[in-house]
């Protein structure tokens, strides 16, 4: 394979933002809002202990807000 064609196929996973919460088909949003945001952690989450990290470990927790009302 030849490095053109590895940055062809790498660039199939460049994608803009899918999650569009206003639903107005801006995925590049300039309206100040941030439509998704996601971290992965890994290791042992400090709910059930926090493996060798203990209570320094990340405490697993996912949560939202809404559009509405806004």
């Amino acid at each position: 394979m030849s490095i053109q064609e590895i940055y062809d196929y790498l660039a199939t996973f460049d994608g803009w933002d899918r999650y569009d919460i206003d639903g107005d088909g801006n995925f590049d949003e300039a309206d100040g809002y941030i439509d998704h945001f996601q971290i992965v952690h890994a290791g042992v989450g400090e709910e059930t202990g926090g493996g060798a990290q203990g209570e320094q470990a990340i405490w697993s927790h996912r949560w939202y807000t809404s559009y509405q009302g806004i």
